[in-house]
């Protein structure tokens, strides 16, 4: 039973780990075309901030609200998230990106 549970959590962590890459790989074939194919594919962004240096930060927000009832009965919220924000120069080519949070998969 121990060697069971053992692959369960082992597959869960690598497929994890997995699916984290694939987004990195993926987030690595946009930079130097243009955000305006990643709009199309992801849609429209939660934020757009203009930078002083003329870039263009493009931010997408997935999250998901779980809610849990410890033992006491009183009900926690965790987030589960990710969060992609693309650097986009002035002729909005995307340079570079950078993803946050807990659920960041391909």
């Amino acid at each position: 039973m121990n060697r069971i549970l053992f692959l369960c959590i082992l597959l869960t962590f690598v497929y994890g780990c997995a699916s984290k890459a694939n987004l990195e790989l993926s987030l690595d074939t946009w930079v130097g075309n243009s955000v305006h194919g990643l709009v199309q594919h992801w849609g429209t962004p939660s934020d757009v901030n203009n930078l002083s240096n003329g870039s263009t930060l493009y931010t997408w927000l997935f999250d998901d609200g779980i809610t849990n009832s410890p033992i006491s009965g009183s009900i926690n919220a965790i987030t589960i998230y990710c969060k992609i924000t693309v650097d986009v120069s002035k002729n909005e080519t995307i340079q570079s990106w950078q993803i946050e949070g807990n659920d960041c998969k391909a």
